[in-house]
């Protein structure tokens, strides 16, 4: 059995801690300090971070506010490595495996919450709620910020990716960006770094930095193939290869789409990457290389046909493919058969985008249209689309512009501009 290497900024927090449950019972420094028969600038020290106190000492003080530390090292052994495979299985997205071990300990375990295990125990608690149950505890976020200082690097890169993976599902990709950075110098533990860097990638595509998203979304792929992470590694080459798509690097996104391609078909592992979203992907390169035919032909595979029609991206694309083909008459038929269906007409984006497409084939004046747009216009910032966001923008432009309203029109244009700058400079001069 390996010893129990305990973190000596636990034992820092464990100081600052007590000095919270002093002040709550109202005892003096001084007064604790006579009791425990040590010196009143030394508990001080203890209760202030400056120095790293012992056991024996910590537990003394905290018997003084009727709290009972658990410093049992051999107990504490078996649980860090409990909390460790539960990490993995977090990683590994092996989520009912990650539950049943967080079942042994809870979510209030105050032998553990005062034991020499706190932050690991607390950060523990934190991931289950959010990655587990779809909780974010706002609240013991804030507590657990005040003792960020005292963190060894892999704490910190655990509470750095648990505050990202929270304002990256609430659609706050500035602040997941500006919260994960803090990782880019800290590498304890390379799992973190590599989920770290899918959320950075995923924060880049979302906001169309284009080569952040490759830059990020390679090193996070590379990380992912050293931890044997098959479905992360394949689900961000996906990521990567579409950006590429969109940067015009045909070459390097076929040779990719190829590798996750032959990885798939040989893999026995299910993963987020289905072979529906690599038709998505190969029907989008040649939409892209102007091969529009051969796009519709992939798309529309015998294989898949079925499973995509309540696919709200599904109706959107084929029918820009057959009008890249000139089949207005049948992409508009594809339109009406996507809004007939409540998975498509309800979805927040594709709802009313495919209400829009329908209408602009159609040529049809509709007072409803305005409206729309300005329904859409902020959402497709939320998804990482940027043909949905090209046509959106495009659209509006025209619209706008065709109604003699130049000034609208012109904000929308810079605004499209501006928005990809870092990213998706090749597609500027469509506008």
């Amino acid at each position: 059995m390996t010893e129990l290497t305990i973190p000596k900024g636990n034992l820092k927090i464990l100081g600052r801690l007590f000095r919270m449950h002093r002040m709550k019972a109202n005892f003096s420094l001084r007064g604790v300090a006579r009791s425990e028969n040590i010196a009143h600038t030394l508990v001080s020290d203890i209760e202030n971070g400056k120095i790293y106190p012992n056991t024996d000492t910590l537990t003394g003080l905290f018997r003084q506010v009727g709290i009972t530390l658990w410093t049992d090292l051999e107990a504490l052994r078996q649980i860090k490595e409990d909390i460790d495979k539960f990490h993995d299985a977090i990683y590994y997205r092996e989520h009912e495996y990650a539950r049943r071990i967080f079942d042994k300990y809870g979510m209030k375990n105050s032998r553990l919450f005062y034991s020499l295990l706190l932050v690991d125990y607390v950060l523990m608690r934190l991931i289950a709620a959010l990655v587990l149950n779809s909780e974010y505890n706002e609240q013991e976020i804030e507590r657990l910020k005040v003792f960020y200082e005292h963190m060894n690097g892999a704490q910190k890169q655990i509470f750095n990716l648990l505050q990202g993976r929270h304002f990256v599902d609430a659609n706050q990709h500035a602040e997941a960006k500006k919260v994960l950075m803090r990782n880019h110098d800290l590498h304890v533990n390379t799992k973190v770094s590599a989920a770290t860097y899918s959320l950075l990638a995923d924060c880049a595509k979302r906001t169309y930095h284009a080569f952040d998203t490759v830059d990020y979304g390679r090193k996070a792929a590379n990380l992912h193939a050293e931890h044997a992470n098959l479905p992360r590694k394949i689900e961000t080459d996906a990521l990567v290869a579409n950006t590429l798509i969109d940067l015009g690097r045909f070459r390097d996104a076929r040779k990719l789409l190829n590798i996750i391609t032959m990885t798939v078909d040989e893999s026995d592992k299910e993963t987020r990457i289905t072979r529906r979203y690599l038709n998505f992907l190969w029907s989008y390169y040649y939409l892209r290389l102007n091969r529009p035919k051969q796009a519709l032909e992939t798309l529309m595979s015998v294989h898949h046909t079925n499973a995509n029609i309540d696919v709200p991206a599904y109706h959107f694309y084929k029918a820009e493919i057959l009008v890249a083909l000139n089949q207005n008459d049948e992409a508009i038929a594809v339109l009406e058969g996507g809004l007939a269906r409540d998975t498509v007409r309800m979805d927040p984006i594709y709802g009313p985008l495919i209400e829009i497409f329908k209408k602009r084939l159609e040529a049809k004046q509709d007072a409803t249209v305005e409206a729309r747009i300005d329904e859409l216009l902020p959402r497709v910032h939320k998804i990482e689309d940027y043909v949905v966001f090209r046509y959106v923008y495009r659209f509006a432009i025209d619209y706008y512009a065709a109604r003699n309203q130049h000034q609208r029109a012109l904000a929308l244009a810079i605004e499209f501009i501006e928005t990809p700058k870092h990213g998706y400079e090749m597609n500027q001069a469509t506008v």
